[in-house]
């Protein structure tokens, strides 16, 4: 079997498979707050036409800053 799938044998590698999955249930934490953010906003669940007001980040950060108060 290859070494990189052999984490209990190497530290290396055990340690690589850890920061791997961390990241990757960080990156689902955010989308979970995201998604619970946008429902509390607009109480509609994010779908792909998230995508679409993404696109044009200059235009989607000015809108986002003029959202909040002074």
């Amino acid at each position: 079997m290859d070494p990189l799938f052999r984490s209990g044998r190497r530290r290396a590698a055990r340690i690589g498979w850890l920061a791997y999955l961390a990241l990757a249930e960080c990156v689902l934490l955010l989308l979970y707050f995201v998604d619970f953010g946008h429902y509390a906003w607009l109480r509609v669940r994010l779908n792909a036409s998230l995508i679409d007001h993404l696109t044009p980040v200059g235009v989607a950060a000015q809108v986002a800053w003029e959202t909040y108060p002074c």
